[in-house]
């Protein structure tokens, strides 16, 4: 027969040599798919990755701890908590072993019984019904494949699952398994997955809860209780099956152990789900900006897989009055402004329907800024006021407010949408630690900007000391040195400036030291009429750590002396702080070292300050 299939398609050829032909494309075939399958490996291959799993598999999180050693935040992209081989409960063991891969303690990483099972009840049913991977492989597929569905993905995954069992024992590998795996609602590993569905440790888990942890991991979006219940259900009982069929638990204690977990743990799905939300993270602002120098010196693999131990400036209890008294002013700045806007709003309501008439002649931009404002402002002051105030909440556009319902809509919409703001930061001074920052009212999201490094403010009268100080130091001032509090006109570029004092009221003569208690603006402007720009720019910069064009920026006319100088609350308290040093102005510092998770130094800060304290004024 098989002479005859030669004759008809190779006449030439005989018999002996189309079995040649056969036995040498198989050899060739073989060297070349050998070949290829090499070159694979090799390329794919890297003996030092297998010796890392751990490290790839249980990335830890960067602590951040606080002067005094207290864990402050935890820094992480996957919710874990590692564990070791023992402090996981062997119901565990088992119950993943039931339903992933029953010979698992006697494969060596591919078990050729799972493949031809498999691959006969598949053809059966003729379609994908059962896996052949044993645990080894599904960690090797997590920890060193994409995922992807194909041939050269499973030659891979079965070359290192082979390399993990020679590299570790069975205990190593089913500990980082269980430690790699994910249970949905952010958790991964048996402990955090043991603590966010029953409120307790890996260790202390029995056979319910156990074979209810196994039926997750297949598609924790189906089969989370705190997803769907009945879905949970029906692959906890397989997974009891399972384990029955394997002798971990008897066959006729399987509906008994079901029927009594649910009937107590039904009850408690809905506390232990809000739980899940529960995250306090303290001094969220200080931890971002010690996330960013670390991300920026290391990466962000160090931040969220090396387990990083981060020692920083801050002081708990300090941080923590700091938030709270914030946020009682905080509160009560809310209040008064929702109070002052409310009053105000109430009080235009006679205006409105005015106002809408007078914006149809004319556009309010123009009316600020033309020689019908002075008309106004004379004849009608209160309508006057009410064009500012509906202009600024219409978004300074041409007023259409033709009714006081729709005046007190936009009203309220804007009091809703403006919020007030605040930032602290506290240093000490001895040494620039920063020991308790703010950055704003809440941290999230939508607001991560951190107002006491980011924000950029009018120092305003807070910039007098720093004025006055500037003309002692520099000997043309003393305390004691007398100016007269009065009325002043400065004159430039055809225009008049006249500073007033807060209160609209003046001292007459009045010793510089009694000028700065009360802080009086005229003064203020005399004492750097008197020492010229010049020196206010040399001492500024000194003060704040700015460069020539910034110092140039603010700093540049009469008006500088009332506080234009725009900078972040950080960077007043450095500059304050020097009063107290003697004179220096040290850098703020926020990290004193960084180990890693063994302990071992990674970086010493407090060894490679960037300056040394610089003298600012004489002592």
């Amino acid at each position: 027969m098989i002479r005859r299939v030669v004759r008809f398609f190779l006449p030439k050829m005989t018999l002996r040599g189309f079995i040649n032909f056969i036995v040498l494309l198989f050899i060739f075939s073989g060297i070349f798919f050998g070949v290829f399958f090499g070159i694979l490996v090799v390329s794919l291959y890297d003996p030092r990755s297998v010796k890392d799993l751990r490290y790839l598999a249980i990335p830890e999180p960067m602590k951040v701890y606080d002067q005094k050693g207290r864990l402050v935040s935890e820094l992480f992209l996957e919710k874990r908590i590692p564990v070791s081989y023992n402090q996981i409960s062997k119901e565990i063991i088992n119950a993943f072993i039931a339903v992933e891969d029953e010979d698992f303690f006697f494969h060596r990483g591919v078990s050729i019984q799972r493949i031809f099972k498999a691959l006969v009840k598949n053809i059966l049913s003729g379609r994908i019904r059962e896996g052949a991977s044993t645990i080894t492989q599904q960690l090797a597929k997590r920890i060193f494949t994409t995922g992807e569905r194909n041939i050269f993905r499973k030659i891979v995954e079965i070359w290192y699952a082979l390399q993990i069992e020679k590299e570790y024992s069975k205990e190593e590998i089913m500990e980082i398994y269980l430690n790699q795996i994910y249970f949905g609602y952010g958790a991964y590993g048996v402990e955090m997955a043991s603590r966010i569905y029953f409120g307790k440790s890996a260790k202390e888990v029995g056979v319910a809860e156990a074979s209810l942890l196994a039926s997750i991991p297949k598609g924790p979006h189906i089969y989370s209780p705190f997803v769907n219940v009945n879905n949970a259900q029906k692959r906890q009982y397989l997974v009891l099956k399972r384990m029955a069929s394997l002798g971990f638990i008897p066959e006729d204690k399987v509906d008994e152990i079901f029927t009594k977990f649910w009937q107590n743990y039904i009850t408690k799905v809905e506390s232990l789900k809000l739980k899940v939300a529960e995250y306090e993270q303290k001094a969220p602002f200080f931890v971002e900006y010690v996330r960013q120098v670390i991300s920026q010196m290391f990466g962000d693999d160090a931040v969220y897989k090396s387990g990083y131990k981060v020692y920083t400036t801050l002081d708990l209890d300090k941080q923590i009055q700091a938030e709270k008294y914030l946020l009682i002013y905080r509160e009560k700045a809310q209040r008064v402004y929702e109070t002052t806007t409310s009053i105000a709003v109430e009080m235009m309501q006679p205006y409105v329907d005015l106002l809408w008439s007078v914006s149809e002649v004319i556009p309010i931009l123009k009316v600020k800024n033309s020689s019908k404002l002075i008309e106004l402002k004379k004849n009608l002051r209160d309508l006057y006021r009410a064009m500012f105030l509906v202009s600024d909440l219409c978004g300074a556009e041409k007023i259409r407010a033709n009714s006081y319902g729709y005046f007190l809509e936009i009203s309220e919409r804007r009091l809703k949408e403006n919020k007030v703001e605040c930032a602290l930061v506290s240093i000490n001074a001895k040494n620039g630690y920063v020991e308790a920052m703010v950055g704003g009212s809440e941290f999230s999201p939508m607001n991560r900007f951190n107002r006491a490094i980011q924000a950029k403010r009018q120092l305003g009268s807070a910039f007098k000391p720093f004025l006055y100080a500037a003309g002692i130091d520099a000997r043309l001032l003393t305390a004691g040195s007398v100016f007269v509090d009065q009325p002043i006109e400065y004159r430039f570029a055809g225009r008049t400036w006249a500073p007033k004092n807060y209160e609209g009221s003046f001292s007459g003569p009045v010793t510089l030291r009694d000028a700065l208690a009360k802080s009086l603006n005229t003064v203020s402007v005399q004492v750097l009429d008197k020492i010229g720009l010049g020196v206010l720019r040399n001492y500024t910069k000194r003060f704040f750590g700015l460069t020539d064009d910034e110092v140039n920026k603010y700093i540049n006319s009469m008006a500088s002396a009332l506080g234009t100088l725009e900078v972040s609350p950080l960077d007043v308290a450095v500059a304050t702080s020097v009063f107290y040093r003697g004179g220096t102005r040290v850098e703020p510092m926020f990290i004193l070292r960084i180990e890693d998770k063994y302990g071992k130094m990674i970086k010493d800060f407090t060894k490679d300050v960037k300056s040394k304290p610089v003298q600012v004024i004489s002592p």
